[in-house]
Protein backbone atom coordinates (compact mmCIF):
# COMPACT_ATOMS: atom_id res chain seq x y z
CA UNK A 1 0.00 0.00 0.00
CA UNK A 2 1.38 3.02 -0.89
CA UNK A 3 1.08 5.65 1.62
CA UNK A 4 3.10 8.39 0.27
CA UNK A 5 0.94 12.42 -0.23
CA UNK A 6 0.10 12.73 -3.42
CA UNK A 7 2.81 15.17 -5.23
CA UNK A 8 4.16 15.43 -8.92
CA UNK A 9 6.31 12.40 -10.15
CA UNK A 10 9.68 12.43 -11.56
CA UNK A 11 11.46 9.98 -13.45
CA UNK A 12 14.34 7.85 -11.07
CA UNK A 13 17.00 10.21 -13.89
CA UNK A 14 14.68 13.21 -12.75
CA UNK A 15 15.23 12.20 -9.51
CA UNK A 16 18.84 11.55 -9.41
CA UNK A 17 19.33 15.52 -11.32
CA UNK A 18 17.33 16.71 -8.37
CA UNK A 19 19.38 15.44 -5.75
CA UNK A 20 22.53 16.49 -7.41
CA UNK A 21 22.32 19.97 -8.16
CA UNK A 22 20.55 20.49 -4.91
CA UNK A 23 23.51 18.62 -2.95
CA UNK A 24 25.76 20.64 -4.99
CA UNK A 25 23.95 23.80 -3.90
CA UNK A 26 23.89 22.49 -0.01
CA UNK A 27 27.90 22.22 -0.10
CA UNK A 28 29.06 24.18 -2.72
CA UNK A 29 31.03 21.40 -3.98
CA UNK A 30 31.16 20.78 -7.60
CA UNK A 31 34.43 18.76 -7.38
CA UNK A 32 35.30 15.37 -8.71
CA UNK A 33 34.28 14.41 -5.14
CA UNK A 34 31.16 15.44 -5.41
CA UNK A 35 28.24 13.68 -3.66
CA UNK A 36 27.20 10.48 -6.22
CA UNK A 37 23.68 10.00 -6.13
CA UNK A 38 22.64 5.80 -7.60
CA UNK A 39 19.00 5.94 -9.33
CA UNK A 40 16.17 6.28 -6.91
CA UNK A 41 14.48 3.03 -6.47
CA UNK A 42 10.66 2.32 -5.14
CA UNK A 43 10.40 2.31 -1.35
CA UNK A 44 10.73 -0.78 0.37
CA UNK A 45 7.77 -2.16 1.84
CA UNK A 46 7.57 -1.50 5.60
CA UNK A 47 9.96 1.25 5.84
CA UNK A 48 9.08 3.46 8.95
CA UNK A 49 8.89 6.67 7.05
CA UNK A 50 5.34 6.91 5.01
CA UNK A 51 5.96 10.51 3.48
CA UNK A 52 8.12 9.36 0.54
CA UNK A 53 7.54 6.81 -2.39
CA UNK A 54 11.52 6.01 -3.18
CA UNK A 55 14.72 5.19 -1.31
CA UNK A 56 18.30 6.21 -3.05
CA UNK A 57 22.12 5.02 -2.06
CA UNK A 58 24.55 7.97 -2.04
CA UNK A 59 28.72 8.02 -2.26
CA UNK A 60 30.00 11.29 -0.62
CA UNK A 61 32.44 12.67 2.01
CA UNK A 62 31.84 12.12 6.16
CA UNK A 63 32.19 16.23 5.73
CA UNK A 64 29.28 16.39 3.13
CA UNK A 65 26.86 14.20 5.40
CA UNK A 66 24.72 16.79 6.81
CA UNK A 67 23.89 18.27 3.68
CA UNK A 68 23.27 14.82 1.41
CA UNK A 69 20.62 14.21 3.99
CA UNK A 70 19.14 17.77 3.88
CA UNK A 71 19.27 17.60 0.21
CA UNK A 72 17.34 13.81 0.44
CA UNK A 73 14.61 15.40 2.48
CA UNK A 74 14.09 18.33 -0.17
CA UNK A 75 13.65 16.29 -2.70
CA UNK A 76 11.50 14.11 -1.06
CA UNK A 77 9.34 16.64 0.43
CA UNK A 78 8.75 17.69 -3.45
CA UNK A 79 8.70 14.75 -5.35
CA UNK A 80 7.70 11.07 -5.90
CA UNK A 81 8.96 8.61 -7.64
CA UNK A 82 7.31 7.93 -10.89
CA UNK A 83 5.08 4.51 -11.33
CA UNK A 84 6.49 3.64 -14.48
CA UNK A 85 9.60 2.70 -11.73
CA UNK A 86 7.76 -0.25 -9.64
CA UNK A 87 6.71 -2.25 -12.96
Amino acid sequence: MNRSPLKPVKSAKDLRAELEWAAQVLTGDASADRVLFALPTPARVGDAALDYNWDVEVSCRPDQDEAVQAAIVHVAEKWNLAAAAFE
